[in-house]
């Protein structure tokens, strides 16, 4: 037999103000995923733009700020390319202005073969990386998950070039046409 789930509880006024401030001390959010929070906990919608008015006034909302973060912990941590983080800002609902800004400062000065290589040697742990990619299957795999991971094909075949001859020809390949 299955259990019921009580419904969300629903707050107003200041409750929905605190709710706000919890939510925003748990994890970061943008101001657009913080209003569909909002709303679906919200007895009354038409408080959250005030309630949204009140958390950036005082500097706890900011997509800008959220945006550079997001970006930079992606680039350092993750080590992904800034198509990647284009995709990831686009599904956060940040501005294509700002994301476009904010990506654009933040790989300035990255070097993205070198990045797709540091990202290739975290995620692809052999012993004999050129034996590894002798075999064109593991070769196209690896070029499509670095594609996937936010680097251009560019990018991606002078990376995969460190190991083998034959990622020249991946620079023309189309990783959208293929599968795993």
């Amino acid at each position: 037999m299955a259990t019921r789930r009580n419904p969300p509880k629903r707050y107003a006024g200041e409750e929905l103000m605190n709710f706000a401030l919890r939510s925003l001390s748990l994890r970061s959010s943008t101001t657009a995923e913080l209003r569909r929070k909002l709303e679906s906990r919200a007895e009354n919608p038409a408080e959250v733009p005030a309630i949204l008015d009140r958390l950036a006034e005082s500097r706890l909302l900011n997509d800008e700020r959220f945006a550079e973060s997001y970006t930079h912990g992606r680039r350092d941590l993750r080590l992904f390319g800034p198509q990647r983080v284009r995709r990831e800002l686009a599904q956060r609902q940040i501005a294509k202005p700002l994301a476009e800004a904010t990506i654009r400062e933040a790989y300035a000065e990255i070097d993205e073969t070198a990045l797709a290589l540091a990202h290739l040697e975290r995620k692809i742990r052999v012993p004999d990386p050129a034996a590894h990619f002798k075999d064109p299957k593991n070769l196209q795999s690896a070029f499509r998950k670095l594609v996937y991971a936010g680097f251009s094909p560019a990018a991606a075949g002078k990376a995969l070039k460190q190991f083998s001859a034959h990622a020249a020809d991946l620079e023309d390949f189309d990783p959208t046409l293929e599968e795993d």
